[in-house]
């Protein structure tokens, strides 16, 4: 309404993943009945050739993932800083870069640091950076004479370096 038009179309670039798929055709089908005159045109990809697309700047919107390699919210955050290798979106905001860099900068207390990564992520969330659309989640049941296998929260799920198996 705001550009003065009835119908608009784009192009969601998604990897050929089965569960991508899922989500991308679920998003399609939420945005095509909720906002008349909205087309969104699927484009599915091998993985290699979606970051390839994605590094060029060549999609209209894409839908990708990351999961948490460290267990800090910066993780997430530093991805989106003008400079950042993994800012595929090309999203800039100064505002955003100087809260991050406050909280890089060894310089603020522990609160005041998260104090300012929540700020960010509100003026990442409302500036037009990326939309969250899901979580992911497993559950996992362990046979009572497995010992030792560690259950980490980020990086790889499992550590079996110390696991063992008690008679």
């Amino acid at each position: 309404e705001e550009l003065g038009k009835t119908e608009s179309t784009f192009e969601l670039l998604f990897e050929d993943t089965e569960s991508s798929k899922k989500v991308a055709e679920f998003l399609k089908s939420e945005i095509e009945t909720t906002l008349e005159g909205v087309t969104v045109e699927l484009k599915s990809q091998p993985k290699k050739t979606r970051l390839k697309l994605m590094d060029k700047g060549e999609y209209d919107v894409c839908l990708t993932r990351w999961g948490p390699d460290y267990q800090d919210p910066m993780t997430y955050l530093e991805l989106f800083t003008t400079e950042a290798s993994y800012n595929y979106g090309y999203y800039s905001d100064s505002e955003y870069d100087a809260l991050i860099d406050a909280c890089t900068s060894g310089q603020i207390s522990l609160e005041e640091r998260w104090a300012k990564m929540i700020e960010a992520e509100g003026v990442l969330l409302e500036g037009g950076g990326p939309i969250p659309v899901y979580q992911t989640g497993a559950s996992t049941l362990w046979n009572p004479k497995v010992t030792g296998y560690v259950n980490n929260s980020v990086g790889v799920p499992y550590t079996y370096k110390y696991a063992d198996i008690v008679e």
